[in-house]
C-alpha cells in the first residue's frame, strides 16, 4: 500500500505520506492539529499543479472526520484543536459528525460563537451564519483563522452584497497567499467582477490567477471564466491585456484559450477580436508544434476577420482555397454561412452585367415602351434593378452592423 501511494503523489505530497506512515508505525495516535496541518500542505501542493495529490487530501480529510467522531468532549479540546476543527468544517468536509461535535458545550464565549457561526454556515442557514460571524470577536480570534472566516463571510455576502463579498474575498488571498484558499478566491472574484461587469478589476484578478496558479488543475474554470469575461467585457478591453494574462500560462493553455475566442468572436461577428486572437493563436501554433492549430480552420477565421478590409470577390475567390472537409462541423457550417453571404451579395451584382442578345438596343429604339394607344407603359426594368439596389443596400448594412460589433 506505501509503494502504491508513494508512486502516485511526486514531490512533497510523497514526504508528507511518508511522514504519515512513519507516525502510524510507530503506533501514534495522530491528532486533528497534525492531520489538519499535512491537510493544508497537501492542498497548497494541489494549488501549484500536483494532481497526484488529490487522494492524499481525501485520505487525510477523512482520517480528520474520523478522529472528530471518535475524540472526547469538545470542550476538552486544545486551543489547537479546536481551530483545527473549526477550519475543517468551513472548508466543506461533509460530515454529520463534525456538526455534532460543533452542537456540544463550549469552553468559552469565544468558541460558542465560533462554533456556532460555522454550525449555521454548514446547514445552509445564511442569516444565522451571518449574524454569527459578526458576533466574533476579532481581538479574541486566533489570528490563524481569520482567512477561513473572511472566506465564509464573502460565501454569504455573494448572495446579497457583492461589494462586501468582493471585500472579504480580496482579505483572503492578501492573508492566505500561496495557498488552495487563494486560488479558491481569486476565481471567485474573477466571478463577481464579471457579473457586476466590473472589466479592469476583472482583468487584473486574471493577471494574479495566470502568474500564481496557471498549473491548478481548477484552471479549465478560470480559462471558461476568463473567456467568458473577453466576450462580456470587450467593449473598452485593451487586447494587450489579454496578451499579457496569456504569457504567464503554459502554451497549450494560451492556444486553447486564442483558439476559443476567436471561434466565440467568429461566429459573433466581433471582427477585430476575431482578427487579434486568430492573428495570436497562429503565432502561439507556429512557436510550438505540440499544440498546431488546423490550417484551414486559421485560413478561415482570418478570412472572415478581414472582410472588411476585401471586396466580396477577393473574399470568394479566398474562400475557395480552403478545404472544407478538413475543417470541423462547426467551422464547416461557418464555412458554409460565409460562403452563402457573399454569394448573396456578388449574385445580384453579377446579374446587372448580363443583357439579353434578342433585346439590344437597336432592337428598342425607344428608352421606354409605348402600349397600342401610345400611352407609356411602366418600365419593368428599372423596378427589378432598385429591388436588387434595395436588397443591397440591406445586405450592407447587415454587413455594417458586424462590423460595428
Amino acid at each position: 500500500m506505501k509503494r502504491a501511494l508513494r508512486a502516485k503523489m511526486p514531490g512533497l505530497a510523497i514526504v508528507f505520506c511518508v511522514g504519515f506512515f512513519q507516525h502510524a508505525d510507530a503506533e501514534e495516535k495522530l491528532d486533528i492539529t497534525s492531520l489538519m496541518t499535512s491537510l493544508f500542505q497537501v492542498q497548497d501542493r494541489i494549488a501549484s499543479g500536483d494532481q497526484a495529490a488529490f487522494s492524499l487530501q481525501d485520505h487525510l480529510r477523512k482520517l480528520a472526520i474520523a478522529w472528530v467522531s471518535e475524540a472526547e468532549p469538545v470542550a476538552k479540546w486544545t486551543d489547537d484543536q479546536f481551530r483545527s476543527l473549526i477550519v475543517l468544517a468551513i472548508t466543506g468536509a461533509s460530515s454529520q459528525a463534525i456538526n455534532r461535535v460543533l452542537a456540544q458545550p463550549q469552553a468559552d464565549q469565544t468558541r460558542v460563537n465560533l462554533a456556532l457561526a460555522a454550525l449555521r454556515y454548514r446547514q445552509g442557514r445564511p442569516v444565522q451564519a451571518m449574524k454569527a460571524f459578526q458576533s466574533i470577536n476579532g481581538a479574541q480570534t486566533d489570528e490563524r483563522l481569520r482567512p477561513y472566516i473572511d472566506f465564509a463571510q464573502a460565501s454569504l455576502w455573494a448572495r446579497v452584497d457583492q461589494a462586501k463579498a468582493i471585500s472579504s474575498y480580496n482579505t483572503v488571498r492578501l492573508n492566505a497567499p500561496g495557498t488552495l484558499l487563494e486560488e479558491v478566491a481569486l476565481r471567485r472574484l474573477m466571478t463577481l467582477h464579471l457579473s457586476a461587469e466590473n472589466g479592469l478589476p476583472f482583468f487584473s484578478v486574471a493577471k494574479q490567477y495566470a502568474r500564481r496558479f496557471s498549473a491548478s488543475p481548477y484552471r479549465a474554470q478560470y480559462l471558461a471564466l476568463l473567456r467568458k469575461g473577453v466576450s462580456v467585457l470587450r467593449h473598452g478591453l485593451e487586447l494587450e491585456t489579454v496578451d499579457e494574462i496569456t504569457s504567464h500560462l503554459p502554451d497549450g493553455l494560451g492556444v486553447t484559450l486564442y483558439r476559443d475566442i476567436a471561434r466565440d468572436a467568429v461566429v459573433k461577428a466581433r471582427l477585430k477580436l476575431a482578427a487579434h486572437a486568430t492573428a495570436r493563436l497562429s503565432a502561439l501554433s507556429q512557436a510550438n508544434q505540440l499544440f498546431a492549430v488546423n490550417q484551414d480552420t486559421l485560413k478561415l477565421w482570418s478570412l472572415i476577420a478581414s472582410m472588411s478590409e476585401k471586396t466580396p470577390g477577393e473574399t470568394s475567390v479566398a474562400l475557395v482555397s480552403i478545404e472544407r472537409s478538413k475543417l470541423e462541423t462547426e467551422d464547416q457550417s461557418l464555412f458554409d454561412a460565409t460562403r452563402s453571404m457573399l454569394a448573396s451579395i456578388t449574385a445580384p451584382l453579377a446579374d446587372l452585367g448580363r443583357t439579353d442578345p434578342q433585346k439590344s438596343d437597336l432592337q428598342q429604339p425607344s428608352a421606354q415602351a409605348k402600349s397600342k394607344d401610345g400611352q407609356s407603359l411602366p418600365d419593368t426594368a428599372d423596378e427589378e434593378l432598385s429591388a436588387m439596389i434595395e436588397e443591397g443596400k440591406a445586405l450592407l448594412g447587415t454587413i455594417d452592423d458586424m462590423l460595428a460589433n
